[in-house]
């Protein structure tokens, strides 16, 4: 088959865009023809050897209006040239398959915020990508229930398919592996290391979490923050207990190297990080707004009924008071595994190609 697969930017970095590489990776290794259509390339292009890129150059285009010129682009493309089944990732008209991986209506109802003119045009964009789609695909039962209840999408249409996660490089490995990680990371000893990936610090969170920081004990916690800059470190009063690694590339080695990985975001549509901590056998302290919470046990961590310092260092304290015996091989326990995941996406396509015969 020759796919499409749609994006604003193909460039090496998280959420939705390391999600665009899985699907590059699990299409052209079930040998798949690949086509990344995007308007942002990273320099190399990335997977070159796996795909052909189709790059649409918006850079003099202001950015909060690029979405809109390339939705034009794409579907122009799109009549040009033909595929056999299209994924958008982002609000493009058509496709065969939308994937929703976040709901900007959800976003800014979360956040408390008033939606602006750009606001109310994205939402727009967002209603026609999902009602023209073959079948929208949601990352988790809490986007399904956006999506129907803010969007008006009939739940014929919109099918639960949970993001992958790449078992083969992320997994759990032996003490002594991880003792040689905690001395990489320059991990203290016998204190409990909690983890926060985060590129956007006030919806993952980072503000009641060094609130809780302060509520314990220094020498007994610790929080490592990796991805974007943390200003908060800059002010008065910063926890000295908080230190900010920037970038990690290597996600799995780090995960394996701390005690806790916490997400108390107050909205997270899915939250990757989440299942790739449980499959490295390092259990998670989450919100109540984190989609991936419906795969959480109790085994495997804390699910927060209510964001706040207090509820926080709570849940710290009872993960390291309380050991958890995480789920084994947890991806391949929850069917998560890139391999699962687009063997599902194309019998979902081959469903949708059946109902309209």
């Amino acid at each position: 088959m020759r796919i499409a697969l749609i994006h604003n930017q193909f460039i090496r970095s998280g959420g939705m865009e390391r999600y665009l590489f899985d699907l590059v990776n699990g299409f052209a290794g079930a040998g798949h023809q690949v086509t990344v259509i995007c308007y942002k390339v990273d320099d190399p292009a990335p997977l070159s050897d796996k795909c052909e890129v189709i790059r649409h150059d918006f850079s003099m285009i202001p950015k909060p209006v690029r979405r809109h010129f390339f939705d034009r682009a794409v579907r122009k493309t799109l009549r040009e040239q033909s595929f056999d089944l299209t994924i958008a990732l982002p609000e493009i008209q058509n496709a065969d398959l939308a994937i929703c991986g976040g709901t900007h209506q959800a976003f800014l109802s979360y956040l408390k915020l008033q939606p602006s003119r750009l606001d109310k045009a994205q939402v727009k964009l967002e209603t026609k990508s999902y009602n023209s789609a073959g079948v929208v695909v949601a990352h988790s039962p809490m986007l399904k229930d956006e999506l129907q209840r803010l969007y008006g999408i009939p739940e014929s249409q919109v099918k639960v398919v949970l993001p992958p996660t790449d078992n083969q490089s992320v997994q759990r490995v032996t003490q002594q592996q991880r003792e040689e990680y905690k001395r990489r990371f320059e991990i203290k000893e016998n204190v409990t290391t909690v983890l926060l990936c985060s590129t956007g610090h006030q919806r993952k969170g980072l503000g009641p979490l060094m609130q809780a920081l302060k509520l314990l004990p220094t020498n007994e916690f610790e929080l490592l923050i990796a991805g974007s800059k943390v200003d908060e470190l800059t002010k008065p009063g910063a926890p000295a207990n908080v230190q900010a690694l920037g970038y990690v590339s290597d996600m799995a080695d780090l995960y394996n190297a701390v005690d806790i990985t916490a997400l108390p975001a107050l909205y997270e549509p899915f939250g990757l990080v989440i299942v790739e901590s449980l499959q490295c056998g390092t259990p998670v302290l989450l919100s109540n707004a984190v989609g991936s919470k419906t795969l959480v046990s109790d085994n495997d961590g804390v699910i927060l009924k209510k964001v706040s310092p207090q509820s926080i260092a709570e849940g710290l304290r009872d993960l390291r008071d309380n050991p958890r015996t995480v789920t084994e091989d947890f991806a391949n326990t929850h069917r998560l595994t890139i391999d699962a995941h687009i063997q599902t996406l194309l019998d979902l396509h081959q469903r949708v190609i059946k109902s309209h015969a």
